[in-house]
């Protein structure tokens, strides 16, 4: 009988090592699969890359901080509207539309945009057609406002849209070319604040005037990466567009 027993109590032993064994087995099976979801789950996170915004509205020379959800480079596809710094500070510029690219750092491949619109904080009065060496009909074609007056020198409309009216006239040469643009408003409806609010608008235009040496009542503006510059005549509410030499 004890005999019997012997290979009995050998197999519950062999039996008891082989269930350890297989316990061992899965456990060593389950941590593997959880650090395999662990790397899953660190690398999913690389692959997303977010901003705040997608699309703002700015007025000009205003700023919005956009932010990444990691580190990032930035690009505008059109500075003369909106610039971005490298910590992600979006100016306006001038009135339009542009679009700031935000690509991750890490991945590359990925990428966000953000549209920006911006406008003028200033629209007392209209811009003129600003085309120097253009011809007559170049100038018609161009200008949204139907013309008024025509003779062989000079073409022009009166502005009444805006809350200052002006008279608009563009001044060609003998060859027919744009060569001098007149902005004036008409003295039956000139008001005290108008050369104020004048200088508001180009000055958010054009940047910072200038006061001539030659007489204090000329305001000129120089804007950068342009080709003109606008003479303001407070005395006489006059602004001249001229060909930068």
């Amino acid at each position: 009988m004890v005999q019997k027993n012997i290979p009995i109590f050998a197999n519950a032993t062999t039996n008891l090592k082989a269930t350890q064994m297989k316990q061992v087995l899965l456990m060593a099976v389950l941590a593997a699969g959880m650090l395999l979801v662990g790397c899953s789950k660190e690398e999913g996170n690389s692959m997303q890359f977010t901003i705040n915004e997608s699309s703002i509205s700015l007025l000009a020379h205003d700023d919005y901080k956009i932010t990444p959800s990691g580190a990032f480079t930035a690009r505008s596809s059109n500075e003369d509207v909106a610039t971005v710094s490298s910590d992600g500070i979006i100016h306006g510029v001038s009135a339009g539309d542009a679009d700031i690219i935000f690509t991750s750092v890490e991945n590359p491949n990925l990428a966000q945009t953000c549209k920006v619109n911006v406008d003028w904080r200033y629209k007392y009065f209209e811009d003129p057609v600003i085309a120097f060496g253009a011809t007559k009909e170049e100038i018609k074609a161009m200008e949204t406002h139907e013309v008024t007056y025509i003779d062989d020198c000079h073409t022009g409309y009166t502005n009444t849209k805006m809350e200052i009216e002006m008279l608009v006239a563009y001044h060609f040469d003998n060859d027919g070319k744009l060569n001098v643009i007149r902005v004036s408003v008409d003295s039956q409806i000139r008001h005290q604040d108008f050369p104020d609010k004048i200088i508001k608008q180009l000055t958010e235009r054009y940047g910072e005037p200038i006061i001539t040496e030659k007489s204090n009542d000329e305001t000129v503006f120089e804007p950068r990466s342009k080709d003109f510059s606008a003479h303001f005549y407070p005395h006489k509410l006059l602004i001249e567009y001229l060909p930068r030499l």
